[in-house]
């Protein structure tokens, strides 16, 4: 019970510190750490077909690391389309940093719904890549091949 408690504690505190953010007017999106060294763009949108931006890309943790990324595209996609973009965003990340990133989470924007910063828009779907679905098995299970991973995906409008 105890090592539930210290998993749920540390899990809940990686979560909470992803999702704080400054909303300072500094924090505009043009001001905001790319993820593009670490996924070629154009090669998503060959695969896909949808154009996007990376809006933030950011690692919390330390060995393993989460991985979250903060997506626009260009109009709002389906259930489908968005788990195909998250699954190629996915690969590729791996593909460039193997075995880096236990966790992946995927926040997806429209373009014309964007405000002036992130903590001002709201997105229309998320996405979490986790080892067997849930986030108590993070850091619990080998990153080597992904095979035990789900992907979860949320519409939220």
């Amino acid at each position: 019970m105890k090592k539930f408690l210290a998993v749920s504690g540390i899990l809940l505190l990686i979560f909470g510190l992803s999702c704080k953010r400054d909303s300072s007017p500094e924090n505009s999106f043009e001001d905001l750490p790319l993820g593009e060294d670490e996924i070629d763009i154009e090669k998503i949108e060959n695969i896909t077909g949808f154009q996007l931006r990376i809006l933030l890309a950011e690692e919390l943790g330390f060995k393993p690391l989460n991985k979250f990324y903060w997506i626009s595209v260009k109009e709002k996609i389906d259930k489908q389309k968005v788990e195909e973009l998250a699954i190629a965003i996915i690969k590729e990340t791996i593909t460039q940093k193997p075995e880096t990133y236990h966790t992946f989470t995927i926040h997806f924007y429209r373009e014309d719904h964007l405000s002036s910063s992130i903590e001002k828009s709201r997105s229309f779907a998320h996405v979490t890549f986790l080892p067997k679905g849930g986030w108590l098995e993070a850091g619990q299970v080998p990153i080597d091949n992904y095979e035990s991973y789900e992907l979860t995906c949320t519409i939220l409008e």
